[in-house]
């Protein structure tokens, strides 16, 4: 910091205790939300950097220092939502002094349903001269609660009944704002909301030298309740960084002399998300320097009963060119294979990717104390364009953790009861079978050590809750040999109950880790789950009446192959999960009609059509920006009548359709749009290669005897046994602009 306003008379210790009461006041009920008790002494109390208590704190709460101003950011931990407590004050401001304001008034109030028994309320957060500590709410006049961030969940409602919502705000010295508000009446009527809000309009932007400032429009606002802000390169805007309930943001943090390209997207409480409004981009200010990748810290700590940590590696400087560099984790005191696992890989940038790229180390748990151990991490070999930064290497420190004796077992594992496991290690040696109507509950940080050859069965009427916490997950793993296939891992057979749940759970050295039978609906619910060490699968859906109802931020890695599952259930999982590092590192996919609309995300590892025949598409289809399909011999896609493809990527992040083994042309058969009049049928920044097998007629082949339409714009197509792309006859409507040919057979295009 500068010299300007620096105070010239320290303050007495009764002003410095009451400065602190002022900030703790304005951080309390985040304190809470994360876990940390009110009375923690912010000026003393020691923490460790393990995402827990006060460093979850920090870590979901940044501090941005800019011009002698400072912004705290927070996020709720439950919804994402961001919000700043204290935004842009003067860092000579006096808290001392007994001139005070109120915070302003709640703005933009708006009360939402989100179920027949739940209203979501939220709010243009409030400012003050200091910062703002809270928000009351109040329903038909009534104190309900109250929250740090601009949004609250009011859940037990009835249905045909009024409600009226009051919101007013309160800063750290117990001023209160007026009140915003009251809401018009509103009353659930339980009807289902399937409806998107509108697309957000008239996005603005300007930039400073690390900020830029964003502000847009929103028809229908009263049936929004948050906005996502996307951020890219240009085209490419695809990336979420922030969820907040107004029509501004402010994204800091920026790269000076940089590119910035933003999208909006609005969402209502039931979930429903319009389409991205409109890309614009904005330049900071300043001037840049060279492109250089370093990690984000020089040390990093996990105890050992997590099964990993996530390591972040940083960009900066000029960011215009493609880079990349390599990776690796190896033996410092730890012992891989035995307290972690080594691993080596590449980490990649596009042209203008400013963001952090990361990769998982996974840590091996034993019952031996010996101490704290640690990992050598090190970035090598950066492409031409850029250097290594500040932090080139990192040590991880694994910290022990005793785990004791495992003293519990469960001899007759036939459960027909609701049973709960609450001890903190279980042996397992005849396996484990949950039947109707039992549910098995496995409470945080129990861990069950299974026999050889036994499984964990949930058949039909039962279920299985496992949800653990960060602090404790829970373990599914050998009691045994450390060997992938050491026992049969869990199997879920026609169990279609909601409670059907995995949560920071890890499962290892299975065969199939988890595995379904379904010849009527299956249901699952996964997060925060990791599954490794399989000697088959991380996990195998087999049938298309398998039903993810939530599928985020699991591992899947060290498998044989990290899933398989038909194409009708590949739209299920989320894109925010990992399968890297396994024997075979893609994604199998076996032959399913594809027959509800949905998305395929991008992941980090292809997916694999592995069926050796021709996938149906009878609805939409759309597969996200980056995402790479590979086939399987004399395999394809065949879009008909009542279905579409839709397949936007950018010059930045291409779609590819490949060959799944030998680069030869027509190993495998192809696209064919069969009778798929829909406007949606889009290829756009694609490459279609060594396909024209089978009888095909090219890469890409239209079949019309009604009408088909589609259009390749900025493509490739390449490397065909056949043609390029064949049109069958004039009742096909195709659009080829700007594409690239090469190496097809017969030739490039055949349009009658």
């Amino acid at each position: 910091f500068d010299s300007a306003g620096a105070i010239t008379e320290m303050p007495t210790q009764s002003e410095v205790d009451a400065i602190k009461d002022e900030i703790q006041a304005i951080v309390a009920q985040v304190l809470d939300k994360n876990g940390v008790a009110a009375d923690v002494d912010l000026l003393s109390t020691p923490f460790d950097a393990d995402s827990k208590g006060f460093d979850r704190f920090l870590d979901n709460s940044p501090v941005v220092i800019n011009n002698n101003q400072i912004t705290i950011i927070i996020n709720d931990p439950v919804t994402n939502i961001q919000n700043l407590i204290v935004n842009k004050i003067n860092l000579d401001i006096d808290f001392t002094s007994d001139t005070d304001t109120a915070p302003t008034v709640p703005g933009n109030l708006r009360a939402v349903p989100a179920s027949d028994s739940e209203i979501v309320v939220v709010w243009d957060a409030s400012t003050d001269d200091k910062g703002v500590a809270g928000y009351h709410v109040y329903r038909n006049g009534e104190f309900v609660g109250m929250t740090p961030y601009p949004v609250y969940r009011d859940t037990g409602l009835v249905i045909d009944t009024n409600y009226t919502y009051e919101v007013e705000a309160i800063d750290g010295r117990g001023q209160v704002s007026d009140k915003a508000g009251p809401t018009k009446p509103l009353m659930l009527d339980g009807m289902p909301d399937t409806k998107a809000p509108p697309a957000p309009t008239a996005l603005q932007a300007s930039a400073d030298n690390n900020s830029a400032t964003l502000s847009w429009l929103q028809t229908e606002i009263n049936d929004v309740v948050g906005f996502r802000i996307l951020r890219g390169a240009k085209g490419n805007a695809t990336t979420p960084v922030a969820t907040v309930t107004s029509t501004t943001y402010t994204d800091l943090h920026l790269v000076s002399a940089t590119e910035y390209c933003y999208r909006i997207e609005a969402y209502d409480a039931a979930g429903n998300t319009s389409a991205p409004g409109s890309e614009t981009c904005v330049t900071t200010d300043g001037t840049i320097g060279p492109s250089s990748v370093s990690f984000s810290s020089a040390t990093y700590k996990v105890d050992e009963n997590a099964a990993s940590i996530t390591i972040t590696v940083n960009r900066a400087g000029d960011i215009s060119e493609a880079i990349s560099v390599d990776y690796a984790a190896s033996n410092g005191t730890a012992v891989d294979g035995e307290d972690f696992s080594a691993m080596s890989g590449t980490l990649d940038w596009a042209a203008n990717d400013s963001n952090a790229k990361t990769f998982a180390v996974q840590i091996m748990s034993d019952s031996t104390t010996e101490g704290d151990e640690t990992v050598n991490l090190a970035l090598s070999s950066p492409s031409a364009s850029t250097s290594l930064g500040a932090n080139t290497t990192a040590v991880l420190t694994i910290v022990d953790i005793v785990m004791g004796v495992c003293n519990g077992e469960i001899t007759d594992g036939n459960i027909t009861v609701d049973t709960t496991l609450n001890e903190s290690c279980y042996k397992v040696p005849n396996g484990i079978s949950v039947n109707s109507p039992a549910q098995l509950t496995i409470n945080p940080g129990v861990r069950l050590e299974f026999a050889a050859g036994t499984r964990l069965e949930v058949n039909t009427g039962a279920s299985l809750y496992a949800v653990g916490t960060a602090a404790e997950p829970i373990l599914f793993t050998t009691g045994g040999e450390e060997l992938p296939g050491y026992w049969a891992g869990i199997l879920f057979w026609n169990s279609n109950s909601l409670n059907n749940q995995l949560d920071y759970v890890t499962i290892e050295y299975g065969v199939d880790n988890i595995d379904t039978y379904a010849t009527s609906p299956v249901r699952l619910n996964i997060k925060n789950t990791t599954s490794r060490y399989a000697s088959n699968l991380g996990m195998g859906l087999y049938g298309s009446s398998v039903i993810l109802d939530a599928f985020e931020k699991n591992i899947l890695t060290l498998n044989d192959r990290p899933v398989s599952l038909p194409a009708e259930r590949v739209g299920a999982l989320g894109g925010d999960s990992q399968y890297i590092g396994n024997t075979d590192d893609r994604i199998h996919v076996f032959n399913a009609d594809v027959s509800t609309a949905q998305t395929w995300q991008k992941q980090d590892v292809p997916y694999y059509l592995s069926s050796s025949a021709i996938y149906d598409i009878d609805a939409a289809l759309t597969l996200e920006a980056g995402v790479s399909l590979t086939f399987n011999l004399d395999s394809g896609l065949s879009v008909n009548s009542s279905g579409s493809l839709k397949a936007i990527g950018t010059a930045a992040e291409p779609i590819l359709f490949t060959t799944g083994g030998e680069e030869l042309p027509g190993y495998w058969a192809g696209i064919l749009f069969w009778n798929s009049n829909s406007l949606n049928n889009q290829l756009d920044y694609v490459t279609v290669e060594y396909a024209g097998g089978q009888s095909s007629s090219g890469n890409i082949t239209s079949y019309c005897t009604g009408s088909t339409r589609f259009s390749v714009t900025n493509s490739t197509i390449k490397d065909s046994a056949a043609w390029g792309i064949y049109k069958y006859s004039n009742t096909c409507n195709i659009t080829l602009e700007n594409n690239a040919y090469n190496s097809n057979a017969s030739g490039d295009t055949n349009i009658p």
